[in-house]
Protein backbone atom coordinates (compact mmCIF):
# COMPACT_ATOMS: atom_id res chain seq x y z
CA UNK A 1 0.00 0.00 0.00
CA UNK A 2 1.12 3.44 -0.94
CA UNK A 3 1.82 6.25 1.91
CA UNK A 4 0.60 9.74 0.46
CA UNK A 5 1.39 12.94 0.96
CA UNK A 6 0.14 16.22 -0.05
CA UNK A 7 2.51 17.18 -3.40
CA UNK A 8 4.14 20.62 -4.09
CA UNK A 9 4.85 22.21 -6.86
CA UNK A 10 7.18 20.34 -8.87
CA UNK A 11 7.24 17.10 -6.65
CA UNK A 12 7.21 13.66 -8.42
CA UNK A 13 4.86 10.66 -6.66
CA UNK A 14 5.34 7.07 -8.09
CA UNK A 15 1.64 5.21 -8.01
CA UNK A 16 2.19 1.63 -6.75
CA UNK A 17 -0.61 -0.10 -8.95
CA UNK A 18 0.34 1.02 -12.66
CA UNK A 19 3.43 2.55 -12.63
CA UNK A 20 2.30 6.25 -13.59
CA UNK A 21 4.43 8.62 -12.52
CA UNK A 22 2.45 11.99 -11.43
CA UNK A 23 4.49 15.17 -11.71
CA UNK A 24 3.04 18.42 -9.95
CA UNK A 25 3.79 21.46 -12.55
CA UNK A 26 1.76 23.86 -10.78
CA UNK A 27 -1.42 24.57 -7.88
CA UNK A 28 -3.60 24.18 -10.00
CA UNK A 29 -2.07 21.74 -13.21
CA UNK A 30 -1.26 18.21 -12.63
CA UNK A 31 -0.09 15.91 -15.23
CA UNK A 32 0.05 11.77 -15.18
CA UNK A 33 2.97 10.07 -17.03
CA UNK A 34 2.58 6.96 -17.98
CA UNK A 35 4.84 4.47 -20.61
CA UNK A 36 2.38 5.27 -23.49
CA UNK A 37 0.04 8.81 -22.49
CA UNK A 38 0.24 11.92 -21.17
CA UNK A 39 -2.88 13.12 -19.06
CA UNK A 40 -3.01 16.75 -17.42
CA UNK A 41 -5.85 17.36 -14.98
CA UNK A 42 -6.84 21.23 -14.12
CA UNK A 43 -8.30 21.87 -11.34
CA UNK A 44 -10.08 25.33 -11.57
CA UNK A 45 -10.53 27.18 -8.33
CA UNK A 46 -13.78 27.19 -6.13
CA UNK A 47 -16.61 29.66 -7.04
CA UNK A 48 -16.15 31.26 -3.81
CA UNK A 49 -12.19 31.43 -4.08
CA UNK A 50 -12.81 33.23 -7.01
CA UNK A 51 -15.21 35.52 -5.68
CA UNK A 52 -13.53 36.18 -2.49
CA UNK A 53 -9.97 36.96 -4.03
CA UNK A 54 -10.91 40.41 -5.47
CA UNK A 55 -13.04 41.61 -2.58
CA UNK A 56 -9.90 40.40 -0.11
CA UNK A 57 -7.70 42.45 -2.81
CA UNK A 58 -10.26 45.85 -2.90
CA UNK A 59 -10.25 45.56 1.37
CA UNK A 60 -7.16 45.37 1.81
CA UNK A 61 -6.91 48.48 -1.11
CA UNK A 62 -9.02 50.19 1.31
CA UNK A 63 -7.43 49.65 4.61
CA UNK A 64 -4.25 50.62 2.92
CA UNK A 65 -6.30 53.50 2.06
CA UNK A 66 -7.70 54.89 5.23
CA UNK A 67 -4.45 53.93 7.08
CA UNK A 68 -2.77 56.18 4.56
CA UNK A 69 -4.95 59.57 5.54
CA UNK A 70 -5.04 58.69 9.11
CA UNK A 71 -4.11 61.76 10.78
CA UNK A 72 -2.00 59.83 13.69
CA UNK A 73 1.84 61.15 13.10
CA UNK A 74 3.21 58.42 15.53
CA UNK A 75 2.12 55.59 13.38
CA UNK A 76 4.32 54.49 10.29
CA UNK A 77 3.20 56.26 7.53
CA UNK A 78 1.85 53.99 5.03
CA UNK A 79 1.70 55.33 1.06
CA UNK A 80 -1.24 55.80 -0.75
CA UNK A 81 -2.32 53.17 -3.03
CA UNK A 82 -2.21 53.58 -6.98
CA UNK A 83 -5.62 54.75 -8.60
CA UNK A 84 -4.57 52.42 -11.26
CA UNK A 85 -4.50 49.44 -8.52
CA UNK A 86 -8.55 50.43 -7.42
CA UNK A 87 -9.16 50.41 -11.21
CA UNK A 88 -7.71 46.99 -11.82
CA UNK A 89 -9.80 45.69 -8.60
CA UNK A 90 -12.89 47.03 -9.97
CA UNK A 91 -12.43 45.07 -13.11
CA UNK A 92 -11.47 41.79 -11.29
CA UNK A 93 -14.36 42.29 -9.43
CA UNK A 94 -16.56 42.87 -12.26
CA UNK A 95 -15.31 39.72 -13.96
CA UNK A 96 -15.81 37.73 -10.86
CA UNK A 97 -19.45 39.02 -10.92
CA UNK A 98 -20.08 38.01 -15.06
CA UNK A 99 -18.79 34.65 -13.95
CA UNK A 100 -21.26 34.23 -11.13
CA UNK A 101 -23.70 35.51 -12.96
CA UNK A 102 -22.82 32.89 -15.40
CA UNK A 103 -22.46 30.12 -12.67
CA UNK A 104 -26.09 31.09 -11.43
CA UNK A 105 -27.73 30.20 -15.00
CA UNK A 106 -26.17 27.58 -15.15
CA UNK A 107 -26.56 26.18 -12.11
CA UNK A 108 -30.43 26.80 -12.59
CA UNK A 109 -30.51 25.13 -15.97
CA UNK A 110 -28.44 22.00 -14.02
CA UNK A 111 -30.96 22.12 -11.02
CA UNK A 112 -34.23 21.87 -13.66
CA UNK A 113 -32.53 19.40 -15.61
CA UNK A 114 -31.93 17.48 -12.56
CA UNK A 115 -35.87 17.98 -11.56
CA UNK A 116 -36.79 16.92 -15.15
CA UNK A 117 -34.70 13.46 -14.45
CA UNK A 118 -36.35 13.03 -11.26
CA UNK A 119 -39.61 13.45 -13.40
CA UNK A 120 -38.73 11.60 -15.98
CA UNK A 121 -37.81 8.41 -13.80
CA UNK A 122 -41.20 8.85 -11.50
CA UNK A 123 -42.88 8.11 -14.73
CA UNK A 124 -40.28 5.93 -15.35
CA UNK A 125 -41.48 4.18 -12.33
CA UNK A 126 -45.26 4.49 -12.69
CA UNK A 127 -45.02 2.66 -16.10
CA UNK A 128 -42.53 -0.61 -15.13
CA UNK A 129 -44.78 -0.69 -11.88
CA UNK A 130 -48.05 -0.84 -14.87
CA UNK A 131 -46.20 -3.25 -16.76
CA UNK A 132 -45.48 -5.42 -13.64
CA UNK A 133 -49.12 -5.26 -12.82
CA UNK A 134 -49.95 -6.18 -16.44
CA UNK A 135 -47.33 -9.00 -16.62
CA UNK A 136 -48.91 -10.36 -13.74
CA UNK A 137 -52.36 -10.03 -15.29
CA UNK A 138 -51.14 -12.11 -17.82
CA UNK A 139 -49.74 -14.79 -16.40
CA UNK A 140 -52.91 -15.01 -14.38
CA UNK A 141 -54.40 -15.37 -17.86
CA UNK A 142 -51.82 -17.70 -19.39
CA UNK A 143 -52.14 -20.00 -15.82
CA UNK A 144 -56.04 -19.82 -16.39
CA UNK A 145 -55.90 -20.91 -19.78
CA UNK A 146 -52.95 -24.03 -19.43
CA UNK A 147 -55.92 -24.93 -16.83
CA UNK A 148 -58.38 -25.00 -19.28
CA UNK A 149 -56.67 -26.67 -22.13
CA UNK A 150 -55.46 -29.43 -19.35
CA UNK A 151 -59.28 -30.19 -18.50
CA UNK A 152 -60.25 -29.98 -21.97
CA UNK A 153 -57.90 -32.46 -22.61
CA UNK A 154 -58.60 -34.46 -19.47
CA UNK A 155 -62.45 -34.49 -20.93
CA UNK A 156 -61.32 -35.41 -24.49
CA UNK A 157 -59.11 -38.21 -23.89
CA UNK A 158 -60.78 -39.55 -20.56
Amino acid sequence: MCGWALPTVGSVLWVRYGFARLVVISDATITMVDTNTTVTATHKPSMSDQLLKPIEEFQRLSQTLFLSLSGDQTARRVPLPSVSSFAECDAQISRALDVARTHQIKQRKIEALKQEILDLNAQWRHICSELEAGKQELETMIKEGDERIESIDRAKYG
